[in-house]
């Protein structure tokens, strides 16, 4: 895979900055969990919520809008009601972000019906007209330990000071079973440098982002489920 397809993905992986945008203040919602995962890991970057109704979450100051942040921003998480997701990627783009996670599902799960393959439509000539990079929809996102970034969307099975960062890449699309095979793995004493997975895999996929991940020359293994 050409290095300049790779290249706009680098702040999935690793950013200096992330906006989180329908970010609440109960960790143990999936609106939530990316702050509260981050903070937990003391990770070193600046952090962004973004909530049209709260002053502050978990301690930090928010924004009513991903235009209001002051300076740049590398990436974003997007957990908003779904109706809400193509309005603030637009903003993202505006705003001059590259790259972004969507939490928020119904774009195309046969739950959805009609209405999600509309929206699933939408997102993807959306992505086609923008070029903004999306992991998901429909995913919790990702775990880079090795650099202490873990803005995942859920935070059951997640304790900052009990898992091990490694030398394995684990990608998978089903979250579910990245979380089995992540949590076997650290049990058994295995750790797992960087866990992704890739949900609705409407622009980036597995096969990607194992590429994206094995150009760090910490990872040695990338396994793909």
């Amino acid at each position: 895979m050409a290095t300049e397809a790779l290249t706009g993905l680098d702040t999935l992986l690793r950013p200096s900055s992330v906006a989180v945008i329908g970010a609440s203040e109960d960790r143990f919602t999936y609106s939530g969990a990316p702050v509260g995962n981050l903070l937990a890991t003391g990770w070193g970057g600046r952090i962004y919520p973004i909530s049209i109704s709260r002053e502050t979450v978990q301690g930090l100051p928010a924004y009513k809008s991903v235009l209001d942040v002051p300076d740049s921003v590398d990436t974003a998480i997007v957990a908003v009601p779904t109706g809400a997701v193509l309005g603030v990627l637009r903003e993202c783009v505006e705003k001059g972000i590259r790259t972004a996670t969507v939490v928020s599902s119904g774009f195309g799960e046969e739950a959805a019906g009609p209405a999600g393959v509309e929206r699933a439509e939408a997102l993807s000539a959306f992505i086609a007209e923008t070029g903004l990079r999306i992991l998901g929809p429909n995913t919790a996102g990702l775990s880079n330990l090795l650099d202490g970034y873990v803005p995942r969307a859920a935070s059951n099975g997640f304790d900052a000071d009990r898992v091990r960062p490694g030398g394995i890449a684990l990608v998978t699309q089903s979250g579910a079973m990245g979380n089995t095979v992540f949590n076997r793995a650290q049990a058994h004493g295995v750790g797992i440098g960087i866990s992704v997975a890739t949900g609705g895999q409407m622009d980036v996929d597995v096969w990607e982002l194992a590429t994206l991940a094995l150009e760090d020359e910490r990872i040695r293994v990338a396994a793909l489920i």
